[in-house]
């Protein structure tokens, strides 16, 4: 070889090598994005699992569950109780858990990302605009105070809908098609 420079060939192998370093990274994150979806939706199924069964315990009093995205950007669930109905909420033993990360998008509409940001230290409540999840104790069946009946969680290529079944109280999680 001489010294003028590069021959064609090694030109197109860089090229071919540059191309395929650059779709396996963009295949990664995407990856990666997809996978904090469905962290982020089995989290919230988790979630509302917990506060059914905490809402059919003996003792336990009003139970409800409540969803928001924290000042961090990360998606928390808080089960909170309280004895009679005149009292106030309190944050369960647990308190906030996080259940899923900032990019991921959370919405009661396909498309949408309008999970209430909790702004102060306090108990989040309906007025902030949580979203709030409760069970009657006799049936298992969602209440009417219930403020969502689907949640969509997307992020990368994965979309996911959480449809909460009034009556029956079961949630159901699906793959939706791409946003």
């Amino acid at each position: 070889m001489s010294d003028q420079g590069l021959s064609l060939v090694e030109l197109i192998v860089v090229m071919a090598l540059g191309v395929a370093l650059t779709a396996t990274l963009t295949l990664s994150v995407g990856l990666i994005v997809s996978a904090d979806a469905r962290t982020c939706a089995d989290g919230i199924m988790g979630a509302i699992a917990d506060c059914k069964v905490a809402a059919m315990s003996r003792g336990q009093g009003n139970v409800r569950l409540v969803i928001y995205r924290g000042r961090d950007g990360n998606v928390y669930s808080e089960l909170q109780t309280r004895k009679e109905d005149a009292e106030p909420w309190t944050a369960g033993n647990e308190g906030a858990r996080k259940i899923g990360g900032r990019r991921c998008r959370v919405g009661s509409s396909k498309g949408g990302d309008e999970l209430p940001v909790k702004t102060l230290d306090a108990v989040p409540t309906l007025e902030d605009g949580m979203w709030e999840i409760y069970f009657d104790r006799s049936s298992g069946s969602f209440r009417g105070e219930t403020t969502v009946s689907d949640i969509y969680v997307q992020g990368g290529s994965k979309n996911y809908r959480i449809h909460l079944e009034e009556l029956t109280g079961k949630t159901t999680k699906e793959l939706i098609g791409s946003p």
